[in-house]
């Protein structure tokens, strides 16, 4: 079955149109903004005028981890070994305004005793 052909518009000024060219003026707008958004976002960056999301704060502490009930999931990177700490007990043991990235830089495996630590601190529950 032939398909049937598109309808013609009727423009402001009473003149017939096709809607084909409707779409591709909307498209040829659509990448005119496009392109003026990219070249102004361009320009900002070579200045530096880019503002930040936010400003970066205070890195977190083990108190902060306790306060927020994060969980830390912490990982031998050598062995593979993996245990989640209680936050509560390492603020205790470590200080509360130990930063938790200076509290990672003083773990050994108690499985390998090696120091290549890593972890991951996250909201989620278990």
């Amino acid at each position: 079955m032939p398909a049937a052909p598109l309808p013609d518009r009727v423009d402001a000024d009473g003149a017939e149109t096709d809607p084909r060219e409707d779409q591709t003026e909307a498209n040829a707008r659509a990448i005119a903004a496009a392109e003026t958004f990219r070249a102004t976002a361009r320009r900002q960056k070579a200045l530096g005028s880019l503002p930040l999301k936010t400003e970066p704060g205070p890195p977190m502490t083990l108190g902060n981890a306790v306060a927020a009930k994060v969980r830390l999931i912490v990982w031998c990177r050598d062995c593979g070994h993996q245990v989640e700490p209680v936050p509560a007990e390492q603020a205790q043991h470590y200080g509360v305004e130990t930063a938790v990235l200076d509290w990672r830089g003083r773990l050994v495996c108690s499985k390998c005793g090696s120091r290549e630590i890593d972890m991951v601190a996250t909201g989620t529950r278990r």
